[in-house]
C-alpha cells in the first residue's frame, strides 16, 4: 500500500563499452538513477542492473560471458502481406495488385514457400540491376509520387505531357548509359 503512494524510480537505458587492449565488451541494461517505489517494493527488473562509472575508470575483471546470436532470415510477404505494404506505401491500387503479384509470379522474380514468396535467384539478379542502375525509379517515395501524378491525371486535373517529360527525359540519358 505504501509502495502505490511512492515516487516512481528512475531508470536510465544504458551501454556500456568497455575497450581493452584489441578486445571490445559490451553490456546492455538499466542504471537507477532515483529507487523511489522500489525502495519498499522490489521487482526484478527485465534487464540488467549496471553499476555507476565513470569515463576512464579502472575496472576489474570479476566475470566474463558471451552469447550467440543468429542474424534473422529477412521478413517474407505473403500475397495480403505484399498488398497491404503496397496500400500502406501508396503504391498501386486495387485494380493492379492482381497483376502485380500474377507478374512477378509469371516472370519467375518469385516462388512460394510456405504461402511466402521468396526471391529466386533471376528475381535477386533483377533486383540488384534495378537497384544499381535505376536505384531513384524504384524509390518507394518516387514510385507512390508517380502514381499520384498519374491519378491527377486520370481526373484531367494536370495534363500528361508535363509529368511525363519530366520523368522520361532523365530516364532516358539513363537507360542510353546504362545500355
Amino acid at each position: 500500500a505504501i509502495a502505490c503512494q511512492m515516487t516512481p524510480a528512475r531508470l536510465t537505458r544504458s551501454r556500456l563499452v568497455i575497450n581493452c587492449a584489441d578486445y571490445q565488451f559490451e553490456s546492455k541494461g538499466q542504471q537507477m538513477k532515483f529507487d523511489g517505489f522500489l525502495k519498499v517494493y522490489p521487482l526484478k527488473l527485465a534487464e540488467n542492473i549496471l553499476p555507476e562509472i565513470k569515463k576512464g575508470e579502472k575496472l576489474d575483471l570479476i566475470s566474463l560471458g558471451a552469447i550467440r546470436s543468429f542474424t534473422k532470415p529477412p521478413f517474407r510477404y505473403t500475397e495480403s502481406g505484399l498488398i497491404k505494404a503496397l496500400e500502406k506505401e501508396g503504391i498501386g491500387r486495387p485494380s493492379t495488385y492482381a497483376p502485380i503479384i500474377f507478374l512477378i509470379e509469371q516472370r519467375r522474380y518469385v516462388e512460394k514457400n510456405e504461402g511466402k514468396f521468396q526471391p529466386t535467384k533471376l528475381g535477386e539478379a533483377v533486383n540488384d540491376f534495378l537497384t544499381k542502375n535505376f536505384k531513384k525509379i524504384i524509390d518507394i517515395p518516387f514510385t507512390a509520387q508517380m502514381e499520384n501524378e498519374f491519378d491527377q491525371i486520370a481526373k484531367g486535373k494536370v495534363n500528361w505531357v508535363k509529368p511525363v517529360k519530366i520523368f522520361y527525359q532523365p530516364f532516358e540519358k539513363k537507360l542510353k548509359a546504362v545500355e
